[in-house]
């Protein structure tokens, strides 16, 4: 029965189009695999490319193809071996492409062995050798394996995301290759080129419109680049569908203060990407100048949520490794003459829509999400996060979030998306918001009573959420953060209710910091010749202890970091500060 109302909880957020599509989608494959009415190579209506696409691939495809990767890519290949996010497996095509059905483990390394970016990198610097035999046969072997209507195929390879995003790399990996690689190819030239338009049709006629959010985004931008690609009537209903995409998004997807509507700073990027490549490949002046506005508004936002090392913060869904880094995505501007520059400014901000507080000094940068989990009607990529720090000190991340592993409905799934797992206060071991399998949310926390205000350089933050309103007597949990230049950092957490409830907090502690000692209610912590006191009291007798627990700031890399943690057992109300300072 909790099950059963644990679903409804979720799906009665959806908006009632997004139920549709789902069992429209349902219905359509059903009758493509019962009655096998799948694509067909169709060389007769096969279309031809549009040669004006090469010159802008040649122009921008450096941008995105790191000199080194060639050869990399060529040598690991060579040995059976392939490595996506940090993960090396045995790859050598055939059974290897994953066309056994919908896996339970490494979902997201598959995903991206179907989007063949690896195979425009090993493309880099190739010559007429071994080599290019290599890419031709996996190329070719891709396109007899995962073809549509084999066991599968709907799975990864087919999926509509993995198509929109094959289609960049395709498009630009054909031009990424020497022209004498083509001309001695024409047959396989010829089976790419209509694998190309299969698969532009088929996306055409599956638009993501039931999960929406970035996928939407991506859908448009692998369009555009079928549209630019190839010639003909079809890729210019492909063009008008993916401006048509635009129209309708682009306010839904970027909020007013420039934040991604998924409060993703990773997923934030992908879609500043994607927005990047529609400018270019979208016809029209206007169309061109909006999203280039678009992009200079997230690319604004991105200039305060980034730590001082360059990096994003590891808010909801984010991996180090998951999407590029702020200073590429800044070249791909700087490629079509935008000029600007990803570094965070002095001072203090709220971005009001996306939920965030920002504070960077001269010797603090931190962040508080006073926000919601995600968009009601897309909250995958939300975590259980409510009113969660992440702080650095002197440019060294202090207090991180724990990151995201895996896509896998797993203990590392559950782990990462919990509560328990941030910088913030978890009620009789329950999520503030009801996280559950791989992307579901059920019950969420809703932010209330936010309070910013910066006086002489020091910022005071303040935020409660209903998320805990589930529970027997209804707790409530208040944060309030003091930080500015030369001061200390404080984090006061009060919790009210009604009755004895179990009540935990902690902070995990950041890759380049230590425990040094460790004495009842504080710890001395050192990153090189810096030393910080953290200092936890209350009121009420807390259980001090400091845990061991997992870390994974990029995608299947898993480490083990030190968080200090506290625990109450007992009847509320209780305040517990915390208090960081240098030790002079």
């Amino acid at each position: 029965m909790n099950r059963v109302f644990r679903f409804l909880h979720t799906l009665r957020w959806l908006r009632a189009s997004q139920v549709l599509w789902r069992i429209k989608y349902i219905l359509i494959r059903y009758v493509e695999n019962r009655w096998k009415l799948h694509l067909a190579d169709d060389s007769e209506n096969a279309p031809s490319l549009d040669p004006v696409f090469g010159s802008l691939a040649a122009k921008h495809s450096e941008v995105l193809r790191p000199k080194f990767y060639g050869s990399f890519r060529r040598s690991e290949l060579s040995r059976g071996r392939l490595t996506l996010l940090n993960k090396q497996k045995c790859f050598n095509g055939g059974a290897d492409w994953g066309m056994q059905g919908k896996s339970a483990v490494d979902r997201i390394w598959l995903y991206n062995l179907h989007y063949h970016k690896w195979l425009f990198e090993a493309a880099n610097g190739v010559s007429m050798g071994d080599s290019s035999e290599q890419l031709t046969s996996f190329l070719s072997d891709w396109i007899s394996t995962c073809r549509p209507g084999t066991t599968g195929f709907t799975e990864y390879p087919w999926n509509s995301y993995a198509i929109a995003t094959r289609l960049r790399w395709w498009a630009l990996l054909y031009y990424a290759l020497p022209k004498q690689f083509w001309v001695e190819r024409a047959e396989m030239k010829d089976r790419f080129i209509r694998s190309y338009w299969l698969q532009a049709r088929y996306l055409y006629n599956h638009i993501e419109w039931d999960l929406r959010g970035n996928h939407l985004i991506r859908d448009a931008s692998g369009l555009a680049f079928a549209g630019r690609f190839l010639s003909g009537w079809e890729a210019k209903s492909w063009l008008r569908k993916a401006e048509g995409i635009l129209a309708e998004q682009s306010e839904e997807q970027v909020l007013q203060d420039g934040g991604h509507v998924e409060r993703s700073p990773m997923y934030h990027i992908l879609v500043m990407e994607d927005v990047f490549w529609l400018s270019l490949l979208l016809n029209g002046i206007k169309i061109r100048e909006r999203l280039l506005g678009l992009w200079c508004k997230m690319l604004e936002y991105l200039r305060w949520v980034r730590f001082p090392d360059g990096e994003i913060p590891l808010l909801n869904d984010a991996a180090l490794n998951g999407a590029l880094k702020p200073f590429d995505l800044l070249r791909l501007g700087k490629s079509v003459g935008l000029e600007s520059y990803v570094v965070p400014p002095k001072g203090a901000k709220c971005f009001w829509d996306t939920g965030l507080v920002v504070y960077h000094g001269e010797d603090w940068s931190l962040f508080f999400d006073v926000g919601q989990i995600g968009p009601d009607w897309q909250p995958g990529h939300g975590h259980a996060d409510s009113l969660t720090i992440s702080c650095s000190y002197l440019g060294k991340r202090l207090f991180v979030d724990p990151g995201t592993h895996s896509y896998d409905a797993d203990e590392r799934r559950a782990y990462d998306r919990s509560t328990a797992a941030h910088n913030t206060v978890t009620i009789d071991g329950i999520s503030s918001s009801e996280v559950w399998h791989i992307f579901r949310v059920a019950r969420r926390a809703k932010p209330q009573s936010i309070n910013v205000d910066v006086d002489n350089g020091v910022l005071r933050a303040s935020a409660s959420h209903d998320g805990y309103d589930r529970i027997l007597g209804r707790p409530k949990h208040l944060r309030r953060i003091f930080v500015g230049n030369k001061k200390a950092l404080v984090v006061e957490d009060k919790v009210t209710g009604k009755k004895e409830y179990n009540i935990q907090g902690g902070y995990l502690l950041g890759p380049a910091w230590e425990v040094v000692k460790e004495t009842g209610g504080s710890w001395i912590v050192r990153c090189n010749d810096v030393f910080l006191n953290v200092c936890i009291s209350s009121s009420k007798i807390l259980k001090i202890k400091t845990k061991t627990v997992p870390f994974h700031a990029r995608f299947h890399v898993e480490d083990f970091r030190p968080r200090l943690c506290w625990e109450y057992d007992g009847n509320l109300p209780i305040l517990v500060r915390t208090v960081v300072e240098p030790i002079r």
